[in-house]
Parts: structure tokens; C-alpha cells; sequence
């Protein structure tokens, strides 16, 4: 097998993914599609980019199912897939680089360790997806960590799970919004879609454990005190919790540093 890089753009660049809802349902159409064989990948504005590890014939079929897939939620039409091979370890560890400093890259609002348009949530185990299992550590099964977190500026820091006390410091809202990035969940977390379901329970059960009062949880929830306690007390895979409070913790990382500065090879230094 060989590892490809397909990158996919807006036919006029206008924005493809310009809110938190479409970026969200595209992660979960990438992980549905491609999540056994992608090594990377990263959705900004206007463009995303995958590594996959396949046989050719199974990167082209994978370029036209992640089209299809996207097709639904992309907010404008898009080019034809652009799928180039990886040329060696020295163009993948670039790649590497290149995909988790893309929110730096294109001026995007946003830390690049807490884009949720990019695989690096997943890397660090801040995020869990049904059926995504990025395959960059069968090809560099070397310090995959560390590189990441000195991608996005975080070299030095290891990704540990936020204590009790941590979590009761951050509060109900913040814990509602870190179980809903690291289930994949749209904001908001409305209706009854599996990772909405899920990250309610994350919240509800991690905010019990740390002593948060109900009506608080349930406050940032926008449910009644009652369903609120029937959530905490709901079965949770401990993988959930942990992504959850691993996601905790990195915010954390983040707020503490919030002028860390990379380089980003030919455009200088850039400030996250």
C-alpha cells in the first residue's frame, strides 16, 4: 500500500465548510467514508486535505465517495479531488506538518490544536470518532505525539486528562462544549443524533463526578433538572470520558500560552 495526499477545493473558493455545523458534519462524513484508511486530514474555509493509506485504485474510489459524501453538507460546489502520491518519510513528516498548521497557515480564528476541522484533536486522543483510526502511526510510529503538539505549538506539553478539580473549575458551560467536540457533536447539542446522545452523557456524568450542581448542568444543557440526572447516571464508555477530559486539558494548555508562535516554513512566524 501507499499513502496519497487528495485535496479537494471550492470551485469558486467560496467557503465549502463556513460554520461549526458543516465542519462537524464533515469530519463525521470523513470518518464514515475513509476513517480506516486516513493517515491525516485537516477541513479549513475553503479546501480540505486527506492522507490515505491504500493501493491506488482504492484512492481514487475514496476521493469519489468523500465527494459524495460531502456533497449534502458543502456550502458551494467543488472541484474535481487533485490526488498526488507521498513521495518517502521526508514528504509525509511535511505533510505532517503542513495539514495541522493549517488553521495558522489561513489566518483562521482559531488555536490550530483546537480546530475541530483538524485530525489533530483525534492525534492526541481529545476526540473520539466512530469508525476513524488515523493510520499515521503505522508509518511514523516514532514520536507521532510530539511532533504534533510542536505543529501546533505545544512542544513540551503531553496530553494528560483534566482532574476533578479542573473540571469544576471550567464549569458547566465549557464542560458541555468539550463533551461536544470530542463526540463530534454539533453545537448546541440538539436533538437525538448518537453523538449528541453521547456527549450529553459525557457531560452530565464527568460534572457528577466532579461535584457540578444538576441544575447547572442542566442549565447548560437546556434540559429539565430530571433529565439531567437520568444522563448522569447513563452508561458512558470510559473512552468518552477520557477524550473529554484530555479535551479539557489541552484547552487549558492553550489559555495558558495564547501567544505561543510557530514557524510556518515560508510565510515566517506566525502567532496562535
Amino acid at each position: 500500500m501507499d499513502l496519497w495526499h487528495i485535496t479537494l477545493s471550492s470551485t469558486t473558493r467560496y467557503a465549502l465548510f463556513p460554520s461549526e455545523v458543516h465542519r462537524c458534519r464533515a469530519v463525521g462524513a470523513l470518518a464514515g467514508v475513509c476513517g480506516e484508511e486516513l493517515a491525516l486530514f485537516c477541513i479549513v474555509d475553503d479546501h480540505l486535505h486527506l492522507v490515505v493509506l491504500c493501493d491506488r485504485r482504492r484512492c481514487s474510489t475514496i476521493a469519489r465517495a468523500t465527494k459524495l459524501a460531502l456533497a449534502p453538507i458543502v456550502a458551494t460546489t467543488m472541484q474535481p479531488c487533485h490526488i498526488k502520491r507521498v513521495n518517502g518519510r521526508s514528504h509525509l513528516m511535511e505533510l505532517h506538518r503542513y495539514l495541522l498548521q493549517q488553521p495558522a497557515h489561513h489566518d483562521l480564528s482559531c488555536h490550530p490544536a483546537l480546530w475541530t476541522g483538524s485530525c489533530f484533536l483525534d492525534l492526541i486522543g481529545a476526540r473520539r470518532l466512530s469508525g476513524l483510526r488515523l493510520r499515521i502511526e503505522d508509518v511514523l510510529p516514532r514520536g507521532t505525539i510530539d511532533r504534533s503538539l510542536g505543529h501546533v505549538g505545544l512542544g513540551g506539553w503531553r496530553p494528560v486528562l483534566a482532574g476533578a478539580d479542573e473540571v469544576r473549575a471550567a464549569g458547566a458551560p465549557a464542560l458541555v462544549a468539550a463533551a461536544s467536540t470530542s463526540c463530534g457533536a454539533e453545537p448546541g447539542l440538539v436533538g437525538r443524533r448518537a453523538a449528541a446522545v453521547r456527549a450529553r452523557r459525557v457531560a452530565c456524568a464527568l460534572g457528577r463526578a466532579a461535584g457540578l450542581p444538576t441544575s447547572e448542568l442542566a442549565w447548560a444543557l437546556g434540559v429539565h433538572r430530571g433529565s439531567a440526572r437520568k444522563l448522569a447516571v447513563g452508561e458512558v464508555h470510559p473512552r468518552d470520558l477520557a477524550a473529554a477530559r484530555t479535551y479539557l486539558a489541552l484547552a487549558s494548555a492553550v489559555r495558558a500560552a495564547p501567544r505561543l508562535e510557530m514557524d510556518v516554513p515560508g510565510n515566517g512566524r506566525r502567532r496562535a
